[in-house]
C-alpha cells in the first residue's frame, strides 16, 4: 500500500482508475442485488458487448454465472483479466469483478 501524500497513488487509486476503465464508454443498464449483499451492475456497448460487475460487501461467495450471460473473461480491479471459456462459477468478494460477454 502506497503512503497517501498526494503525489503516490495508493491501491485505492489504482483500483478506481480500472473501473473508470470498465465504465467510461459503455452505457450502465442498472444494478441490483439479488441476494441481501451481493450487487449486479449491468453494462453494454455498442457490438453486442455486455458486462457485469458483481461484488458482496459481506465477503466472499460462490456466484454460478448464468449461461445467458455467454461470459469469456472476467477482470479484477488489479487490472488481470482471466479466461473464464470454461468456468460456470466465480468467486466474488468485497473487490469488483467485471464479467464479460467479449473484449470492449
Amino acid at each position: 500500500l502506497a503512503k497517501d501524500d498526494g503525489k503516490t497513488r495508493t491501491s485505492a487509486g489504482f483500483a478506481f482508475v480500472e473501473v473508470q476503465k470498465w465504465l467510461v464508454g459503455a452505457r450502465m443498464l442498472g444494478c441490483d442485488s439479488d441476494s441481501p449483499s451481493m450487487w449486479t451492475c449491468q453494462i453494454t456497448r455498442d457490438g453486442g458487448y455486455h458486462g457485469y460487475i458483481i461484488w458482496d460487501p459481506e465477503g466472499q461467495k460462490n456466484l454460478s454465472i448464468p449461461s445467458a450471460w455467454k461470459i469469456v473473461s472476467q477482470r479484477d480491479i488489479d487490472s488481470h483479466i482471466h479466461d473464464m471459456t470454461k468456468q460456470t462459477s466465480v468467486q466474488i468478494g468485497i473487490r469488483p469483478i467485471l464479467l464479460e460477454n467479449k473484449a470492449p
